[in-house]
C-alpha cells in the first residue's frame, strides 16, 4: 500500500506512528520545529518519510548525505532513496549531475526504454555536506526542507572535522535572513540509525544527556521549545518488532549489536557501564583538560572525570601542542581507562575524555 494513502491514519495518540507503523512526518513537521533529530532503527521510514512528504506537499528540498562518495550513489536508481517513492507513488523523477557531489530533481516524463525527459524547473537539490558547507554565495531562498540523512557516522566512516558546524554553516547559508522578513525559518529535518550516542552533533548541541533522558523515561519525542529543536528515539517502533522476526536478525540474535542497533535503536558503540556520579569530597583533583577535571580519590577508589573544574590544578587546552603535553604526561591514564578505573560524571565528560586520547 502506498504511504501517502497511510498519511491520514495514526496508530497512537501523539500521531509519531501511522497505522503501517512507519513514522508521521505529517504529525512531526506539524510541530513546527526548526530543527528535527530523528534516530531509529533500519527501516523504519525515515527517508522515504521525509522525501515523500515534501514531494506530496510540493516543498522544495535540499537532500544531503555527509560525503561526495555517499551523494554520488544517489544518482544511481538501484542505490538511489528516489527510486522507491518513484515505484510507490507513480511519480518520476530524474536526477541531473550538476557536479560530482551536487544535482538537481526534476519531475520527468519516462519515454520508453528507460529515458526520461524533465519538465519545469527543478522541485529539489542534493549536495554533499562536506562540498556545501564551504560553499557562501548560493542562493536557497527557494528550499523549504533541509534534510540531511545519516547524519551519525557509522565506525567505518571517516569524522568531518567539525561536522556540526559544517552543518550549522549550510542552515546559515540557506536560511538567509527570512526570518528578519517576517517568514517561517528553515526546516531541518536530520536522520540517523542510533550508531554513536556521542556523535558531533549531539555533543555540539548538548543532546546527549537528553537522550539519555529519554531512553531512561521510555520517552520517545522531546521538544525543547526554547531551542526549536525537537528530538525523535524511535524506541517502539512497530516496524523494528516487525523485522525482528525476519531471516538476518533471526540469524544475529536479539541480542547482537546488530540488531540491538538496527531494531531496538540502541547505541551499541557506547558503553555507559563507566558512568556514575560522585560527591567530590572524597577526590582531589588531578588536571584539567579541556572543559572537564580528572580527579584522583584521596585514598583508594577510582579515578572521577567531572564538569566541575578546579583551577588549583595544572590546566591543559584540549587541542594543539597542549593537547599532545598532556597526553605524554597523563598517558597512565589511558591504561587505567583499559582496566575499568576510571568513572565519569555523565556520558559527555566520558565522550570528551575519549576525545582527548583519540580512544
Amino acid at each position: 500500500m502506498k504511504l501517502s494513502i497511510l498519511l491520514t491514519k495514526t496508530c497512537d495518540i501523539m500521531g509519531l506512528y501511522l497505522e503501517s507503523g512507519y513514522i508521521n512526518f505529517d504529525w512531526i513537521i506539524s510541530r513546527k520545529m526548526p530543527f528535527i533529530f530523528v534516530t531509529g532503527g533500519r527501516g523504519t521510514g525515515k527517508t522515504y518519510g521525509a522525501i515523500e512528504y515534501c514531494l506530496r506537499n510540493n516543498k522544495h528540498f535540499m537532500f544531503m548525505r555527509r560525503t561526495a562518495k555517499q551523494t554520488a550513489l544517489i544518482k544511481n536508481p538501484q542505490y538511489s532513496p528516489f527510486t522507491p517513492i518513484e515505484r510507490d507513488s507513480g511519480i518520476s523523477l530524474k536526477i541531473e549531475s550538476l557536479s560530482e557531489d551536487m544535482g538537481a530533481v526534476y519531475k520527468a516524463e519516462d519515454t520508453g526504454e528507460g529515458k526520461k525527459t524533465i519538465s519545469g524547473l527543478p522541485i529539489g537539490n542534493i549536495c554533499a555536506l562536506s562540498t556545501v558547507a564551504n560553499i557562501r554565495g548560493f542562493d536557497g531562498s527557494d528550499i523549504d526542507i533541509l534534510i540531511l540523512d545519516e547524519f551519525i557516522k557509522s565506525a567505518q566512516e571517516k569524522s568531518i572535522k567539525d561536522e556540526a558546524s559544517a552543518f550549522a554553516n549550510v542552515y546559515e547559508t540557506i536560511n538567509r535572513n527570512r526570518e528578519f522578513q517576517g517568514k517561517a525559518p528553515l526546516t531541518a529535518i536530520l536522520l540517523s540509525n542510533s550508531n554513536e550516542l556521542a556523535n558531533d552533533y549531539f555533543m555540539t548541541f548538548g543532546f546527549v544527556n537528553k537522550l539519555l533522558e529519554m531512553r531512561k523515561n521510555n520517552k520517545e519525542v522531546a521538544i525543547m521549545q526554547n531551542r526549536g529543536a525537537m528530538l525523535i528515539d524511535l524506541q517502539k517502533s512497530p516496524i523494528s518488532e516487525k523485522k525482528a522476526e525476519t531471516a538476518l536478525y533471526r540469524l544475529t540474535g536479539k541480542e547482537s549489536s546488530i540488531s540491538r542497533m538496527a531494531l531496538n535503536n540502541e547505541y551499541c558503540a557506547d558503553d555507559l557501564s563507566m558512568i556514575k556520579s560522585y560527591n567530590l569530597s572524597g577526590f582531589k583533583p588531578l588536571v584539567n583538560i579541556g572543559e572537564i577535571t580528572i580527579y584522583q580519590p584521596k585514598q583508594s577508589g577510582y579515578f572521577y572525570v567531572s564538569k566541575k573544574q578546579d583551577f588549583t590544578a595544572l590546566k591543559y587546552e584540549a587541542a594543539g601542542s597542549s593537547k599532545q603535553k598532556f597526553k605524554t604526561m597523563y598517558r597512565g591514564l589511558v591504561t587505567m581507562y583499559y582496566r575499568g578505573n576510571i568513572r565519569f560524571e555523565d556520558y559527555p565528560c566520558k565522550a570528551l575524555f575519549e576525545a582527548v586520547f583519540d580512544i
